[in-house]
């Protein structure tokens, strides 16, 4: 592993956690967070480790320098301790936000609570394929999804000279006559325009893909222009919805168009639901600057594709609210969620206790890790004897190892 900060024995000096113990490791923390690792999750190879205990005092050392505030996510459905270290109540958390909120469907709902963000947000964690209508006054625009990513957009009131094989004319790559013969074959066919003018022959796909590239964006543009849009969601067979969207799922430079909406545009994208959801589940810590999701009473699992999504689009979220989010995570285990978990953060920190299980066990863990996908940044040396007494070894001792 990289990095290895070691953290002394603070069950027996709590009032030197900050200060002394995890100084260094907040540092390392913050090092991290410059490079856009802030969403960390927090883990060792087995109970008893004092992964929770890290977790906690990491975040108080860390909160005290945070611009915009630390939370704390307790991911540990099954010994959930972190509500015990601030002295709160272990209810509605986590699982209960994950339940009641991403399982939400806005169509049942007051349109006017949700904000474009929010609509594609909760379709693509519920996977959900189909066409979502945004509208306002003259203008309408359509946005197709399937299995809830972001695969055209349709100006359904376009002109003329905004659709696809006008544009191409008027960049000098299709005359008039081969742009007609392209749409008496769309009509038979019904197929994507773009399809019917590659299969004929008659435009090179990468010139159709640079114009669809800036027709997508005017079409973005032009929705995010909306002050007050109203939205509703059709489902559609996933079948018909494949073919429609033919080969318009990357743009030119070979960006997926989902992903292009959702970082590009993304900060663009307003969520007032689940940015006021999310918030009504934080609870307020002792200390300054710090928050803390509570794992919750009730149990979901969070190895499930659809739970996981959630879970990510959580982080995304807290991510946007707060300069560090820290995750609380199961050990590593055979039926632990820690491997999942780790696949949607930035980055894993592995606490490892001085003396503790052996080396094989933590090396295991290590591998079902990667295996994962997971991102290990380093490993946390837990109740590690510093001899204070030597400041030369405590220099070199609480200093990562690179």
């Amino acid at each position: 592993m990289a990095h290895t900060p070691r953290v002394g024995n603070t069950s027996k000096t709590p009032q030197r956690h900050d200060n002394e113990y995890y100084g260094p490791l907040a540092d390392e923390v913050r090092r991290l967070a410059s490079e856009g690792k802030r969403r960390l999750l927090i883990t060792s190879s087995g109970a008893g480790e004092g992964k929770s205990t890290v977790t906690a005092n990491l975040a108080r050392a860390l909160s005290a320098t945070a611009r915009n505030g630390v939370v704390i996510v307790d991911a540990d459905q099954m010994r959930p301790t972190q509500h015990t270290h601030f002295g709160l109540e272990n209810q509605r958390g986590l699982a209960e936000l994950l339940d009641e909120i991403y399982g939400f469907d806005p169509n049942r709902e007051d349109p006017q609570q949700f904000g474009l963000g929010d609509w594609l947000e909760l379709l693509s964690v519920e996977e959900r394929t189909g066409r979502l209508a945004v509208a306002q006054d003259h203008h309408s625009y359509s946005i197709m999804l399937l299995k809830g990513a972001v695969v055209s957009i349709v100006d359904d009131r376009a002109p003329e000279d905004r659709r696809l094989g006008r544009l191409l004319a008027s960049r000098g790559r299709l005359g008039a006559e081969r742009l007609e013969t392209a749409l008496r074959a769309q009509r038979e066919v019904q197929r994507p325009l773009g399809d019917v003018l590659v299969n004929l022959g008659l435009v090179d796909w990468e010139d159709i893909r640079v114009t669809l590239r800036s027709q997508f964006d005017e079409r973005l543009r032009g929705i995010l222009m909306l002050r007050h849009p109203v939205c509703s969601f059709v489902e559609a067979a996933e079948g018909y919805l494949a073919a429609t969207a033919g080969r318009r799922n990357t743009l030119s430079d070979g960006t997926g168009i989902d992903e292009h909406v959702r970082g590009k545009f993304g900060e663009f994208l307003k969520q007032p639901f689940l940015s006021n959801q999310v918030t009504a589940y934080l609870k307020d810590t002792p200390q300054e600057n710090l928050k803390l999701l509570v794992a919750g009473t009730s149990i979901t699992d969070l190895r499930s594709s659809t739970k996981l999504a959630a879970f990510k689009s959580l982080l995304n979220q807290l991510s946007g609210m707060f300069d560090i989010v820290l995750i609380d995570s199961p050990p590593v285990a055979v039926a632990s969620p820690a491997e999942t978990l780790a696949r949607v953060a930035d980055g894993v920190l592995m606490v490892v206790k001085a003396e503790g299980l052996d080396v094989q066990i933590i090396q295991r863990a290590k591998e079902q890790l990667t295996k994962s996908g997971a991102n290990i940044l380093g490993a946390i040396l837990n109740q590690a004897r510093v001899d204070f007494a030597d400041p030369l070894y405590y220099y070199y001792g609480a200093y990562p190892r690179r």
